[in-house]
């Protein structure tokens, strides 16, 4: 849907940069891109990203990401985490933080 709307696509990640090579190799086939950009805050705060970049739509999986999203004034939507990720931290019940959710995410 962004893509046909034309919408530029940010990855803002709090990986360290250290993945640098091997996370685009992974998002651009995903999200059939010639080239990703992606952002590594390495651990910190999203928001300062999201607003520079002047993010309207901001999709994450944890609780940070719905809360820096707000925080820049950026519409959230909440990925289900899938059930195969690595990352086993646990977030808030979907919309507790008002946020939409996107339906089967998890998949």
């Amino acid at each position: 849907m962004h893509k046909q709307r034309g919408d530029t696509i940010f990855f803002i990640t709090a990986r360290d940069s250290s993945k640098v090579n091997i996370v685009p190799k992974i998002l651009e086939p995903c999200f059939d891109l010639k080239k990703a950009e992606v952002i590594f805050t390495c651990n910190q705060s999203k928001t300062p990203s999201i607003t520079a970049k002047q993010v309207k739509v901001y999709y994450g999986d944890s609780d940070t990401d719905i809360t820096a999203a707000k925080e820049a004034d950026a519409r959230p939507i909440r990925v289900l985490r899938s059930p195969l990720s690595t990352n086993k931290t646990s977030y808030k019940e979907v919309g507790t933080l008002g946020e939409a959710a996107l339906r089967d995410s998890e998949n």
